[in-house]
C-alpha cells in the first residue's frame, strides 16, 4: 500500500503535479482512497477509480460519461465513487491523502 500524504500545500507546483499524476496512474490500476477537503470546508474520504472494466463505457443515454465531460476542467479530477456507483470529482488541490486499496 502507497500513501501520500500532504500532496497539497507543504510542497511546490512541480511535486503537486508529479503527485498528481501519480495520483491518475494509480486510479486507472485500481481503486485507491482520497481525503480531500470539499468546498463547505468538510473532509470526504472516498474509494474511487478510473479503472478500465470498472468504469461504466458511454452509452447513447449518456454520451458524456468519462471522457468528455471529465476533461472539461484541469483543476477538477473526475473519478468513479466505488460506493455511491456513480461519478464523483474534487479540486486536484483540495487533495490531503492518498492510499492504493488492495
Amino acid at each position: 500500500m502507497r500513501g501520500h500524504d500532504g500532496v497539497v500545500g507543504a510542497y511546490g507546483t512541480d511535486t503537486i503535479e508529479l503527485n498528481i499524476d501519480e495520483l491518475k496512474q494509480a486510479l486507472q490500476l485500481g481503486a485507491v482512497d482520497v481525503k480531500f477537503r470539499k468546498k463547505d470546508g468538510t473532509e470526504r474520504k472516498m474509494s474511487c477509480t478510473l479503472q478500465d472494466g470498472v468504469v461504466p463505457k458511454a452509452t447513447k443515454e449518456d454520451p458524456l460519461s468519462q471522457k468528455k465531460i471529465r476533461q472539461i476542467s484541469d483543476e477538477v479530477l473526475p473519478v468513479w465513487d466505488l460506493e455511491k456507483e456513480a461519478w464523483r470529482s474534487f479540486r486536484k488541490d483540495s487533495v490531503i491523502e492518498w492510499t492504493t486499496t488492495v
